[in-house]
């Protein structure tokens, strides 16, 4: 059976976006450093969660700003890792490769680290 691919219908409605890889490690002194690794710009559409999508996760996790990207391009993010989308940082919390529809879908959340 073949399968519908999406890419028109998420092209169509892609705008830019900035995405930067973020990696941390911990200095000497026990503080956090912060370094941009990657920054991919891509087209794709950014959309917050439903409220129902929402309340299937934890109940702390609710509080944080979710967010839900569609893109055309694989940007090989993976569990944990974080991100900052259009200067806020995200840690990614899903993956869907929906290579057989033509697109990737992940689902970010808010970063409790952001703008320390």
């Amino acid at each position: 059976m073949m399968l519908p691919n999406l890419r028109r219908a998420i092209l169509r409605f892609s705008q830019p976006l900035i995405v930067e890889r973020i990696s941390t490690t911990i200095n000497d002194d026990g503080k956090a450093d912060e370094e941009v690794v990657e920054v991919l710009k891509v087209k794709g559409t950014s959309s917050p969660l439903k409220p129902e999508e929402l309340q299937l996760q934890e109940e702390g996790e609710r509080w944080w700003l979710w967010r839900r990207i569609h893109t055309l391009y694989n940007l090989k993010l993976k569990v944990g890792d974080n991100i900052r989308v259009m200067g806020t940082l995200f840690r990614v919390r899903n993956v869907y490769p929906y290579n057989e529809y033509g697109f990737y879908r992940y689902d970010i959340q808010q970063n409790y680290r952001d703008e320390e």
